[in-house]
């Protein structure tokens, strides 16, 4: 028997206007809902690179609990913020 993993991968380029602060609680309000909704397994954010790019990525136990976890409050709210914080960023998906 094979075992499968969903992950969700979030590529960006940060406004040099963006605030951070307000980022990382969002952030981080939106993992805590994740991992109370259930099947967050893993969640990681690199760290913002010279041209204020990153890389952060949430695998799943299944693509049907990373889609629930897209529509609680916190993710409603932090994904409402990425035009004004982001000058580009994109989602890409994956089965492990």
């Amino acid at each position: 028997k094979s075992i499968k993993f969903y992950l969700v991968a979030f590529r960006s380029v940060r406004k040099a206007t963006a605030d951070d602060t307000l980022l990382y609680k969002l952030d981080a309000a939106a993992q805590a809902e994740a991992l109370e909704s259930g099947g967050l397994l893993r969640y990681w954010y690199g760290r913002l690179n010279a041209q204020r790019e990153c890389l952060a990525m949430c695998v799943w136990s299944s693509r049907d609990a990373a889609i629930r976890a897209g529509t609680l409050p916190a993710h409603i709210q932090a994904a409402s913020v990425a035009h004004r914080m982001y000058d580009t960023y994109s989602l890409e998906r994956y089965w492990l």
